[in-house]
This record gives C-alpha cells, sequence and structure tokens, in this order.
C-alpha cells in the first residue's frame, strides 16, 4: 500500500537532496510536504552541497588518481577564493 498524494510527508535536511526531494513530491502532485532544517538558512550551510566543504576522496590506491584529485582541490580553491569579496 502506497502513501497518498495528501498524506504528509516529512524530508529531514534543507540541503541539496532534501529540497530537490520536495520539489519533485511537489511536481509528483504531493500537497502536504514539510523539510525539516536546523539552520534558519535554506539551503543549510550544514549541507554537504552549500559550502566549500565538499565531500571529496583524495587517496587512491594510484597515484595518478590522488594526484588528480588534489589538483581539482587546488583549483577549486583558487577559483573560488578569486571571486570572493
Amino acid at each position: 500500500m502506497g502513501i497518498l498524494k495528501s498524506d504528509s510527508v516529512a524530508i529531514i535536511g534543507g540541503g541539496a537532496f532534501g529540497l530537490s526531494t520536495a520539489l519533485e513530491l511537489a511536481n509528483q502532485g504531493y500537497s502536504n510536504i514539510t523539510v525539516f532544517e536546523k539552520d534558519e538558512d535554506i539551503p543549510s550551510r550544514w549541507s554537504a552541497a552549500n559550502d566549500l566543504n565538499k565531500i571529496m576522496r583524495a587517496e587512491y590506491e594510484d597515484d595518478f588518481y590522488t594526484d588528480l584529485a588534489v589538483v581539482r582541490l587546488h583549483s577549486s580553491n583558487s577559483c573560488v577564493a578569486s571571486y570572493q569579496v
């Protein structure tokens, strides 16, 4: 038995996954969606997708991929730093 589109849906977290899930459910006709977020701002500053602290793997068995990850990290930081006011 599935849920009705009028049933309550609770989504924990106002980050990229939580907000995109809420949007998709709304687009599908669900009408009683609540997103719970501990932050005062949306998107949340604790969201993995919202700040400079991305979840990133930088250790690989193959040094090529480790070096590639480090280069990407440094290029990302310098790019962001150049846009900071």
